[in-house]
């Protein structure tokens, strides 16, 4: 009696398996029958470009195809191997090829049942030019975020400093500089040390070597000082005449890592002004010009501004 109840609990748990399956493929057989757009990533590839030539225009890397199908007939599409288009260099001799919609379907057709109904970019211009390449300094984009009571000292430094980028000759003509990716560094409270890539283009326009370099930034725990009595210099002060400045001398107080700090000194400081700026001034102050070591902040000043006297030299 046991046996034959297990027996038919199998049986009609084969029914429920079938008569499900037989549902999912009735589901299937229904959607897959509709039309359908789906969006798919087309590489681009350019091939058996001349020695000493290089693309001129800014072939994207990359197409963004919509196709229009039934949906069994767009399956390879979206669970096949990415698509990829291929232009070969050589059929662009001294001219320029201009690629379609059209051109793109021709390649993917597959009988008509698959129609490509979108592409982005719609057009996109190939043409060779000569190469050309130089070297160019490269600029960080790190944004850095410090710790509280932390701060950059001195320069960011970059290795190396240029990097050579080659491409179309105008082009190259064009650019005096070449950036790192953009990137963020939070909460940093020690010195950074990091290998970043270069910015990528996006398109097939140029080649970079190398294509990273090394960005480091001194980080230290920051500490202010002031550096008291700098005498205050007047500049091109015409003949028989003095300016005497009231007071003859000021405090700076600065900001920087507290390493650097301990190795400054008033002579590391200049505090100075042109006559003709005391002059212009219609106020009877002028405030100074403060010149300082690069990796330390000058944040403030006691006095803020100073008085003068002007009087024919004794």
């Amino acid at each position: 009696m046991y046996a034959q109840h297990e027996s038919m609990k199998t049986k009609r748990l084969h029914i429920i398996v079938i008569t499900v399956v037989f549902a999912i493929i009735l589901w299937l057989s229904v959607k897959l029958g509709s039309t359908y757009q789906v969006n798919v990533s087309s590489s681009v590839v350019i091939e058996n470009v001349p020695p000493g030539m290089a693309i001129a225009t800014p072939v994207p890397r990359t197409l963004q195809l919509r196709f229009r199908g039934e949906g069994w007939q767009l399956v390879p599409l979206l669970f096949g191997t990415e698509p990829d288009y291929r232009i070969d260099a050589r059929d662009l001799g001294t001219g320029s090829k201009t690629i379609t919609m059209d051109n793109i379907s021709s390649t993917f057709s597959s009988g008509g049942e698959v129609l490509l109904v979108g592409m982005i970019p719609d057009t996109v211009f190939v043409e060779l030019e000569h190469f050309a390449a130089k070297n160019i300094p490269v600029k960080s984009d790190l944004s850095v975020v410090f710790r509280d009571g932390y701060g950059q000292v001195g320069r960011t430094i970059i290795e190396p400093e240029s990097v050579t980028v080659g491409g179309a000759a105008s082009f190259i003509a064009s650019i005096d500089q070449w950036h790192t990716v953009r990137k963020t560094l939070e909460n940093i409270q020690a010195p950074v040390n990091q290998v970043v890539a270069l910015a990528d283009t996006g398109v097939f326009r140029v080649a970079l070597n190398p294509q990273s370099v090394r960005v480091r930034i001194d980080v230290q725990s920051l500490a202010e000082k002031t550096i008291s009595g700098l005498p205050v210099e007047v500049y091109d002060v015409p003949r028989g005449l003095e300016v005497i400045v009231i007071p003859p001398k000021i405090d700076l107080i600065v900001r920087s890592g507290i390493q650097r700090l301990s190795n400054l000194s008033s002579g590391s400081f200049r505090v100075s002004a042109m006559y003709s700026e005391i002059l212009a001034d219609s106020s009877g102050t002028f405030m100074p010009d403060l010149d300082g070591p690069y990796d330390v902040q000058i944040i403030g000043k006691r006095p803020d501004r100073l008085q003068y006297i002007v009087r024919k030299r004794l």
